[in-house]
């Protein structure tokens, strides 16, 4: 097929990237979100989730490592579309981080001062900076980025 017959199956180029992209994050949902969902709430789901994260990162799902974080790295300063989705996807899945950190304090699994935004930043940075470390092939970025997931949520 020609660039210009798959371009034309989307719209634009654009639609065809944010499509790509929507793509990839459902992929990402369904190999790491969804296993853990029905676990009971709390700590041990929030540590599964993260241990789900990064055995995505390890066995590269995707060629070339993470899409969402690729995507994020490349258009998050590029206005459009493209940069729209990456936008929302990233608020979700801060927002859900965010829901499992605020229920493992409810649940008395964190402590009771802890701040669900400040954790859920510190957990996705810590997640997308081992993505680029598994792509190039750091030594220990796996387990590195464990204990600091851990150690920023108490639970090391």
């Amino acid at each position: 097929m020609s660039k210009s017959g798959l371009f034309g199956l989307f719209g634009s180029k654009e639609d065809l990237q944010v499509a790509t992209f929507e793509h990839a994050v459902e992929h990402f949902t369904r190999d790491v979100w969804l296993p853990v969902a029905r676990r009971r709430p709390g700590l041990p789901r929030l540590l599964a989730l993260l241990d789900r994260w990064l055995a995505y990162h390890r066995r590269r799902a995707l060629p070339g490592g993470c899409f969402v974080t690729t995507a994020t790295i490349e258009f998050d300063a590029r206005p459009g579309p493209l940069r729209d989705a990456v936008a929302r996807a990233r608020r979700r899945m801060h927002s859900l981080l965010e829901n499992d950190i605020r229920t493992a304090v409810e649940a008395g699994d964190l402590p009771a001062h802890a701040d669900a935004a400040d954790l859920a930043f510190s957990l996705y940075a810590i997640a997308s900076a081992a993505s680029q470390a598994i792509q190039l092939e750091e030594p220990g970025a796996s387990a590195r980025a464990t204990r600091c997931m851990r150690a920023v949520l108490g639970a090391t």
